[in-house]
């Protein structure tokens, strides 16, 4: 196959081009000088060096041609011989030389204006010796001093832009190359310019562009007859520039084709900046290969491929130029005899934790384009331990399998000994996706597996999620599955599991990344003797979700030990985080061995499961006499069930016969399966048997099903009951002003009439805004008042309204999640009474929000100008002149609105903090108090950090205090305009480590200041919001701080130049004082070896917030040391803290800032006595109490006084956070000429 291949050498570095030698030799005018007409320019070249910035350059040649400007007029001056050193002169040079005057040198020679290019688009001739290139990289010279000698003035050139070498060997391509042209890989992630035609500082080299003369593409022809069978190179200059995602090479052919491939895929800078003054700098070199599109066509090139994968060799031969391998043709591997797997890998699960062993997974793109595989015989024999067997063994780090099809030729056998995940498509798929994959080949397992030995088999063996999850989507299985029982008496994870689309998934353990099964179907019918088989997922472990699938194979089971096999039809068992929705099971399960069954699961294993319009319509078969149920086998959890449906039928196995119980509408619920007082969802309002909305047969008594019910105080969990009223017309009517009675769509409902079949009837209620709890009865009555039923209704007491707090995180996630998804309500997580809803604006009432929750992140999309997010608190009393203090991180995808304005409702009219807002560049008539960036997730997010403090002017009485973040403008964060239709456009409250919101009372004082802060800084600065907690710690002794913030994790201060969250926040200005937290090793590196560019990032981010604030007393926070990572890399504490005491007073002192002394605080309670755990579970980040502690001492620096008698503990135990004030004290007050505190 012909390849074209590419070695990209960095041709930008640091040295001049051509500047003087120190080894200049003094001209002698006897030398040649004697007949120059005026002043003389000497000049030098260096030696050649491999990576020459000056497109092969290295020494001067006679005629060649630069221009001097002097005293406003220009000078061409012209080499008259060749050499490293040479003198250049003119037969109309300058005669009178003032050194007082400027004079500027340029190569090439250009216009009296000094117009230097790096040209769009030129025409270049190779040869096999030498690159015959007339455009040069432009050079700017200046005097080396003002000073001649003997007649010559000696002159420097420096580099004005950075050159690229790029060597190309076409090999055996059959047509020749036309041109290459050099683009940004992504436009978006592009700043700055590749083409350039303007003028340079000849001082700073800063650029000044002519008109329209910039762009963003360089195109080089290639002469005719241009020979690239032998290796070439060519040399360009390029313009300034960072892409991010790189650049784009693209070889154009005569035939017409082009060949593409990107290069420094993580990014590249063209140059480098300091206060103004610019300069080229160093890439290292890389190898990048071209090939003309490639494919898989036949079994040879399938057999190569594998091959190549297994040595970690180049898949280029069967890539396309997206690279991506492609199948061309239906594969019939009839001839092959023994089928080695694509991706041939073991692997070891062990703690809840995977790792590859040995051998190489797959990790590229596979598309089979729908192609068929035929006659693949794939046999696992006796396996080496943990291997992955399959079409593919693993496929791992983000790779991609699609469209493909195995027809009912193939099989798969596992004869393995020894644990192994097999799978049709692939054994193992670890943080990787599988799609539009169908199956006709025929499973079996009939290997030997001793106990204590996992073994799964499916379309997928094993599917695993480390950091960003694995996805199995529309899999469709039509082969029969058989397995023995291999000797493995083992129920549970170490037993033999049979899945028809993937036999056991999970994910690491103190994660939450998903394994998804979506959208898959299993046809084929499971015959198997082992302890867990199902149609979809034997074993549904750690965070798997299962949406809209189907299983319509039956599953027949003879597990050898009776009484112990674990067989549901969509899945076995679940675990911590698993979920199962929209979902359908039509197959039956059959038990001959008196297993434990379910008709969609066998056993619920956490009380933070999900089913979600889960549907069994199949028979469960089983002697059993407990364990079993048409929806689960046992459910002791309160894991919740919403809108699922328990048909088919219950019965004894009895050798065959089938002894059914005749499940029906009146007593299914009884035979839903084995439960408890802890399955508190399991009840008729959750479980149906009908589908809502059918024809459930009324009982012919008047009544109601339920006679109580019992609420939240939220209010957000409201009660379905059932009326049978088939003779009368009847009201209905509730003794409490606070109870709602609705239809299933929440239209209220006063009265109704006869029905022969069931009416549903929905009861809720206000939220409580009372410390105790209430009670109210509803009464239906028939109109001619004969006949009448109650229900009692209980509502839970509140808790108190401030502070209210949200951490989304796994642990929390069974207090939001549902409550969330499927009410529009998110309790705050501390316990506290308030909650968030999401409430349409005017003009969108009639759409409805799409609300969920992703790894732990509560979203809401479909939210447009109008629409809202809505903080309540329900409140006995809020005092009037009461100041509450309003936080909250916030995010946003592409789509999404850009602009929010926090509002609060006082006295009927909602009112903004005024001071705060900002006006939107887009129109002025857009008022905002934040933005979201677009981005929410992934290394290039920005999140937006909102603190508000806002005063209740009218009180509020047994009523509720509302605060709201309403999108305004139509604006997305991409800059388009908003659809309410649109993807990709989710509005987010982020997970931990980052707090979602914490709202507090502050009360009715009047602080005697106020104080604008800025803090700029990562994790180090919201794990246990630090800033938030400063907040209220200053209030409390007397002091308002208006904070604004952005934070980022692992960010340097030097990356926060480069945040348009950090820079805007900085550009407000009017900042009283600003805290900066820098990489929480930077001050140690510092202290340790004093690294230019961590003092850099400091003395540059303060210089640009004293530029908008100039009053502005600038903080550097003299982080905590830590013991994770072997101590951040410094063996122990003591090393540690000196390097990181001594780096950030130095740091500080040179950049003229004041030092927070946190570190010392931390050490001092590290070392103490008390107990206290500043650090989060991490043993790196900061605890609540750690949070306290930071926000104790940047307190002192900002005022330098005590605490007073009544501080603020923050919800802390009051000893330990009393300690950790005297603490603070200790470290600050009095010391401050040690941290350069001049208040």
């Amino acid at each position: 196959m012909k390849q074209i291949f590419a070695w990209l050498f960095a041709a930008i570095f640091f040295a001049a081009g051509c500047a003087q030698s120190p080894d200049l030799a003094e001209p002698v005018r006897g030398g040649g000088y004697e007949n120059a007409d005026g002043l003389v320019i000497v000049a030098a070249c260096p030696p050649a060096t491999r990576t020459d910035i000056e497109e092969g350059k290295s020494t001067w040649e006679a005629g060649d041609r630069i221009t001097v400007v002097y005293d406003g007029a220009a000078y061409e001056y012209t080499a008259a011989e060749a050499g490293p050193t040479t003198a250049f002169t003119s037969e109309a040079g300058i005669a009178d030389y003032d050194a007082s005057k400027a004079l500027t040198a340029y190569y090439p020679a250009t216009t009296a204006e000094g117009v230097v290019a790096v040209e769009a688009e030129r025409t270049i001739a190779l040869d096999a010796e030498s690159q015959s290139n007339p455009a040069r990289a432009p050079l700017v010279g200046l005097p080396t001093s003002g000073n001649l000698a003997e007649g010559a003035l000696e002159v420097t050139f420096r580099n004005i832009f950075s050159v690229i070498e790029l060597r190309i060997d076409a090999g055996e391509l059959a047509s020749a190359a036309q041109s290459l042209t050099v683009e940004p890989a992504d436009e978006g992630a592009f700043e700055g310019f590749l083409s350039f035609e303007g003028t340079v500082d000849p001082e700073t080299l800063a650029l000044t562009p002519a008109e329209n003369g910039t762009g963003n593409s360089l195109i080089f022809n290639f002469a005719e007859g241009v020979d690239l069978t032998k290796p070439q190179t060519i040399k360009f200059p390029v313009g300034r520039f960072r892409s991010e995602a790189g650049l784009r090479l693209t070889l154009g052919t005569a035939d017409g084709k082009s060949y593409s491939k990107n290069i420094y895929k993580t990014g590249i800078t063209s140059y480098a900046e300091q206060g103004g003054v610019f300069r080229a700098k160093h890439m290292a070199k890389a190898l990048y290969a071209f090939a003309p599109q490639g494919g898989i066509s036949t079994a040879d090139d399938l057999i190569e491929f594998a091959a190549a994968v297994n040595a970690g060799g180049t898949l280029a031969p069967w890539q396309d130029d997206k690279g991506v391998v492609v199948l061309l043709d239906d594969i019939d591997l009839a001839e092959v005899t023994e089928w080695t797997p694509i991706g041939a890998a073991t692997s070891k699960l062990a703690n809840n934790a995977l790792s590859i062993t040995s051998g190489r997974p797959f990790t590229g793109y596979f598309d089979g384009q729908g192609h068929t595989i035929r006659n693949l015989k794939m046999v696992c024999k006796a396996a080496q331990a943990t291997s992955a067997w399959g079409f593919f063994g693993a496929v791992a780090d983000g790779a991609v399998v699609e469209n493909l099809i195995f027809d009912a030729s193939c099989s798969l056998e596992d004869k393995a000994t020894a644990g192994t995940d097999c799978g049709v498509v692939a054994g193992l798929v670890y943080e990787a996706t599988v799609r539009n994959v169908v199956n006709k080949a025929s499973i079996a397992f009939d290997g030997a597996a001793p106990d204590e030995t996992r073994m799964t088999i499916g379309m997928v063996g094993l599917a695993f999620a480390d950091k960003n999850g694995a996805r199995l989507e529309k899999l469709v299985n039509h082969g029969a599955l058989t397995a023995t029982s291999g000797g493995n008496t083992k129920n549970g994870a170490t037993g033999i599991h049979v899945g028809g689309i993937v036999g056991f998934s999970s994910n690491k353990s103190n994660t939450t990344a998903v394994v998804t099964i979506a959208e898959c179907a299993n046809y084929g019918d499971l015959d198997t003797q082992v302890a867990r088989a199902s149609g979809i997922v034997a074993a549904a472990n750690r965070y798997t979700e299962i949406e809209n699938c189907v299983n319509e194979g039956d599953n027949v089971n003879a597990f050898a030990t009776v009484n112990s096999a674990r067989i549901g039809n969509i899945t076995c068992i679940t675990a911590v985080g698993s979920k199962i929705t929209n979902t359908v099971n039509r197959g039956n399960v059959i038990c001959k061995t008196s297993g434990a069954a379910g008709g969609i699961i066998c056993l619920v294993n956490d009380d933070g499961n999900a089913f979600v319009g889960c549907e069994n319509y199949g028979l469960v078969i089983t002697d059993r006499a407990s364990y079993k149920g048409t929806l689960f086998g046992q459910c002791n959890k309160a894991a919740r069930f919403s809108d699922c449906i328990a048909q088919g039928d219950l019965g004894a196995y009895e050798d065959g016969s089938y002894a059914l119980v005749g499940v029906n509408y009146t007593n299914y619920m009884s035979y839903i399966g084995d439960h408890n007082a802890t399955a508190v969802h399991v009840n008729s309002q959750n479980i149906l048997y009908y589908p809502n909305g059918s024809q459930v047969p009324a009982e012919p008594e008047f009544g109601v099903n339920l006679s109580s019910v019992e609420l939240n105080a939220q209010g957000s969990n409201a009660a379905v009951v059932q009326l049978s009223s088939v003779d009368y017309d009847w009201t209905v009517s509730a003794d409490g002003d606070w109870v709602h009675v609705t239809d299933l769509s929440d239209a209220p409902v006063v009265s109704g009439v006869r029905d022969s079949g069931v009416q549903y009837i929905k009861i809720g209620a206000d939220a409580n805004t009372k410390t105790a709890p209430r009670s109210a009865v509803v009464t239906f009555a028939s109109t001619d008042g004969s006949k009448s039923a109650t229900v009692r209704v209980d509502q839970q007491a509140r808790g108190e309204a401030f502070p209210s707090k949200w951490v989304f995180q796994a642990s929390t996630l069974p207090l939001y999640g549902s409550s969330w998804t499927d009410d529009n309500v998110i309790p705050a997580t501390s316990g506290a009474a308030g909650f968030i809803s999401v409430v349409r604006g005017d003009a969108n009432a009639s759409a409805a929000f799409k609300r969920s929750v992703v790894t732990n992140r509560p979203a809401v999309s479909t939210m447009v100008e109008g629409d809202y997010r809505l903080y309540t608190f329900p409140v006995e009393n809020l005092a009037a002149r009461s100041v509450v203090d309003f936080n909250a991180t916030m995010a946003g995808e592409a789509n999404s609105p850009k602009y929010f304005i926090v509002e609060y409702l006082d006295g009927g009219v909602w009112k903004s903090v005024e001071a705060d807002l900002l006006t939107a560049p887009e129109n002025p008539a857009v008022r905002y108090t934040y933005k979201c960036s677009g981005t929410a997730t992934g290394s290039s997010y920005q999140h937006a950090t909102v603190m508000q403090t806002m005063r209740f002017e009218n009180a509020v009485t047994d009523g509720e205090v509302k605060i709201r973040c309403r999108a305004v403008g139509p604006y997305t964060c991409a800059g388009g305009t908003q659809n309410i239709t649109a993807t990709n456009a989710a509005s987010s409250i982020p997970p931990y480590g980052f707090t979602g919101s914490y709202v507090q009372n502050f009360g009715t004082a009047t602080p005697r200041d106020t104080k604008k802060v800025l803090c700029l800084g990562n994790s180090f600065s919201y794990y246990s919001n630090p800033a938030w907690m400063l907040k209220e710690i200053a209030w409390r002794e007397g002091h308002a701080l208006n904070i604004k913030a952005h934070f980022k994790g692992s960010q340097t201060l030097t990356q926060h130049l480069s945040l348009g969250f950090s820079t805007d926040v900085i550009e407000q200005g009017g900042y009283d004082f600003a805290f900066l937290q820098d990489q929480s090793q930077n001050p140690a590196n510092y202290g340790r070896d004093a690294t230019a560019s961590i003092l850099t990032g400091l003395t540059t981010l303060a210089d640009k917030v004293r530029a908008a604030s100039p009053s502005c007393k600038v903080i550097l926070e003299e982080t905590w040391t830590f013991s994770s990572a072997s101590y951040g890399g410094f063996t122990d504490f003591p090393t540690f803290e000196t390097y990181n005491d001594a780096g950030a007073k130095a740091m500080a002192k040179a950049a003229g800032t004041w030092v927070s002394p946190i570190g010392p605080a931390f050490r001092q309670v590290r070392e103490g006595g008390s107990g206290i755990n500043l650090y989060y579970s991490d043993s790196k980040h900061q605890s609540e109490y750690g949070a306290y502690l930071k926000a104790c001492v940047n307190y002192l620096v900002l005022f330098g006084e005590r605490f007073g008698a009544d501080p603020a503990d923050c919800g802390l135990n009051p000893d330990k956070a009393a300690y950790l004030r005297s603490v603070a004290e200790q470290i600050v007050l009095g010391n401050e000429g040690d941290y350069f505190i001049e208040r």
